[in-house]
């Protein structure tokens, strides 16, 4: 009975092995077919033609380049419960006892800070243009919000349809209605975010298209 087994299992790994050599002919034969790299579409070398011919480069790097590096080939023992990092520098190095992975260091106390204040405390402080990058930098982020609350207190305002900030120029006499409580007219500074300058402009807007 046992050697009944024994012959079966032979005759199963002997197939296996069979079948394994087979499909490795097959694959080398299909890509010996294959035309080089450089002579594919661009297409085809980004498919999965081009991946077979990597795989069956004659350059050992480029082939494992496109199947990837089995970790187990690296001596690395994976069940372990410590992090691998302070132990395992880089699959292309052969030993480790030459590659510093931790120093030791003494930090100068003048590297830590401490008591840093929360952003939000400090954009009262701020110049215009710094509350502009901050807006324009941080899209969809709290502080975009923050600034801009920041900007709307001091008289700027932001044009929906232009999609750019605006403020009257004090140094001038005020807008005048062109029709009362719907456009005005007036010169106003303009913050162009391609020049990242103040623009002086005649302007005339209609009054809904501002956010006040």
């Amino acid at each position: 009975m046992n050697s009944a087994v024994l012959s079966n299992q032979r005759n199963y790994t002997e197939q296996q092995s069979v079948s394994g050599e087979t499909q490795e002919a097959s694959g080398a034969a299909q890509s010996a077919e294959q035309p080089p790299l450089g002579e594919m579409s661009e297409l085809d070398k980004f498919g999965l033609a081009g991946l077979l011919r990597m795989i069956h480069s004659d350059s050992p790097d480029v082939a494992a380049l496109a199947v990837g590096q089995d970790l187990m080939t690296l001596g690395l023992d994976l069940n372990q419960p410590e992090p691998l990092h302070t132990s395992f520098a880089s699959p292309f190095v052969a030993s480790m006892t030459g590659v510093p992975l931790e120093q030791d260091f003494a930090l100068p106390s003048c590297y830590n800070v401490a008591n840093i204040q929360p952003l939000q405390s400090r954009i009262a402080s701020f110049s215009d243009e710094t509350l502009f990058y901050i807006f324009y930098s941080m899209p969809r982020d709290i502080m975009q919000e923050v600034v801009a609350e920041e900007l709307m207190g001091r008289k700027w305002r932001y044009h929906k349809i232009e999609r750019c900030w605006l403020t009257r120029d004090e140094t001038y006499p005020g807008p005048v209605d062109v029709e009362r409580g719907v456009s005005e007219r007036g010169i106003y500074l303009i913050w162009d975010p391609a020049t990242w300058k103040k623009i002086r402009n005649t302007v005339m807007h209609n009054l809904p298209n501002i956010e006040l």
